[in-house]
């Protein structure tokens, strides 16, 4: 299962002929503002593990699985593999490292959901703020 990536730099709906960077899953990535760090996306998942890389450093990370009902956070101060997990009316904290949060020396984070969390042909919506 290779990785596919999300360049949360491209907020359009398909590749460009001239595309040249990390990106090979289209995240359809809006930003609410230009002044802040902070994108939301969706796609659909294809049994392979999926990585959004953000360009800035994540303050909180929100996943939901909207075909299954399922809701992942993550905020700083968090271990970088454990998260609060909703599941209809449970919480609980998930340490299996499904969503994962790593930063480069930049500070640039990528967001790292595993193929055990998107899953196959669900729609999984995600909001990353910086």
């Amino acid at each position: 299962m290779a990785t596919q990536i999300i360049d949360a730099s491209l907020h359009t709906t398909s590749f460009p002929a001239t595309y040249t960077g990390p990106g090979n899953l289209i995240g359809n990535c809006v930003q609410a503002s230009v002044i802040t760090n902070d994108v939301f996306g969706y796609f659909t998942s294809a049994g392979n593990p999926v990585q959004i890389n953000c360009g800035f450093q994540a303050l909180q990370v929100d996943i939901a699985d909207v075909t299954g009902v399922l809701l992942w956070h993550w905020q700083l101060g968090m271990p970088a593999t454990n998260t609060f997990k909703s599941a209809a009316a449970a919480l609980s904290v998930d340490t299996s490292g499904g969503v994962s949060i790593t930063s480069d020396p930049a500070g640039n984070t990528n967001v790292t959901l595993s193929a055990t969390v998107v899953g196959t042909g669900k729609v999984i919506c995600f909001h990353v703020q910086g």
